[in-house]
């Protein structure tokens, strides 16, 4: 299993140079790179990738132990790393959005919120059902799907209940879902937010929030029980934080490039060894989250990579990939096991997990994601519409 977790970046490789030679055969996808800041969509779909490469070892572990590890806590930390960041580009584009507007409509918010998150997790969990029943099926488990299943369709925590008799159901989740939490969390606290530190005072309020996370909170925490865990809130904060100092800090793209390739090159090689807890208010690594996200902001794109096109295709999709890798890979796992698959093939099955799942992703973006988005964004102008009227 070590060969696996040491050549991650191989077939990482090798999957993004097959999905580019397909694509550039079969479809085309045209990409305004210049448009907007692209760079974060590109960037997104390492964070992705970084979530399904460390929760493939975990799931492949499970399936065999059955035990959710990893030998190689490494693979944990890029994936924390992966959730961090995609926290902070959160906090980043949606404190953009409401902070400096007069009115925001909370309302259209939520209601493009809604089209863009949750039919991606009502098919998911449709598909994760259909893999489980027809696994239970193989195995002459329970087939009978009993009422419980309905906590997997709720979208705004992480109750995932068991079925067939599998008290473990939530491994073809790859336990993503966790994550929502904290976002719906945010999108629900953004009102508050806005109310308390808009316009004039919003960085001053940004920055009195990041003293109280990191120097209050932890006391408190000590004192009360929370649902959630609130230190997590502290990467939205961040992206908030860059968010009101990104025009005030004046930097050259090629300087942005090189702190950028430095940062990054920190955290992939020497980060985990001094600040693995990505999710403590203590790690400096949340330094250095909010340096890589200043930096994309201001334009570094690594000397042009992260405007690759297929990078950005795949950041495009990398909502689809962060939710659906735990079904592909969880289903493709279980295919090998029970056909007895010799572990000298496991390598090639997780490369072909990987390509699975862009693939699949890809495809769930262009026929889920962009018509829901399109219709959220329907019903939000007649909502606009009939509101002045």
């Amino acid at each position: 299993m070590i060969y696996l977790e040491q050549h991650q970046i191989l077939f990482f490789l090798i999957s993004i140079l097959f999905i580019s030679a397909m694509f550039s055969v079969f479809f085309k996808y045209n990409v305004d790179v210049e448009s907007r800041n692209i760079q974060l969509d590109s960037i997104r779909f390492f964070l992705a990738s970084s979530v399904m490469f460390s929760h493939s070892i975990y799931m492949y572990h499970h399936i065999r132990g059955p035990k959710w590890m990893t030998t190689t806590p490494i693979l944990s930390f890029y994936a924390m790393i992966g959730v961090a960041m995609f926290f902070s580009i959160t906090g980043f584009l949606f404190w953009g959005k409401v902070s400096k507007d007069d009115n925001p409509n909370w309302i259209s918010l939520f209601i493009n919120r809604f089209f863009r998150i949750v039919p991606l997790i009502i098919i998911n969990v449709i598909c994760i059902v259909i893999v489980y029943s027809f696994y239970a099926w193989l195995s002459e488990r329970n087939t009978h799907i009993s009422y419980d299943l309905i906590y997997w369709f709720d979208f705004l925590n992480n109750t995932k209940k068991q079925f067939n008799g599998i008290s473990s159901a939530w491994v073809a989740t790859a336990g993503v879902y966790w994550t929502l939490v904290y976002e719906w969390g945010f999108y629900f606290s953004l009102p508050i937010l806005w109310m308390l530190g808009r316009k004039n005072r919003s960085t001053a309020f940004t920055i009195g929030l990041i003293f109280l996370i990191i120097y209050l909170l932890p006391g408190l925490v000590q004192q009360i029980s929370f649902y959630v865990r609130p230190f997590a809130f502290l990467h939205f904060v961040i992206g908030m934080l860059v968010w009101e100092v990104k025009n005030k800090i004046i930097i050259s793209k090629k300087v942005a490039d090189v702190l950028l390739l430095f940062s990054v090159g920190y955290i992939l090689f020497f980060g985990y060894k001094t600040g693995e807890a990505v999710y403590d208010t203590s790690s400096y690594i949340n330094f250095f989250i909010f340096l890589i996200l200043l930096l994309l902001s201001k334009g570094a794109d690594l000397w042009g990579v992260l405007k690759f096109r297929i990078f950005v295709l795949l950041g495009e999709a990398s909502y689809s990939i962060y939710i659906m890798h735990g079904v592909v890979i969880f289903t493709l796992l279980r295919i090998a096991q029970y056909l007895n698959v010799s572990d000298r093939y496991i390598p090639f099955l997780f490369l072909v997990s990987y390509v699975t799942t862009y693939l699949v992703s890809i495809m769930t973006y262009f026929y889920i994601e962009k018509p829901f988005i399109f219709h959220g964004k329907k019903i939000v102008k007649l909502y606009v519409k009939n509101e002045r009227d």
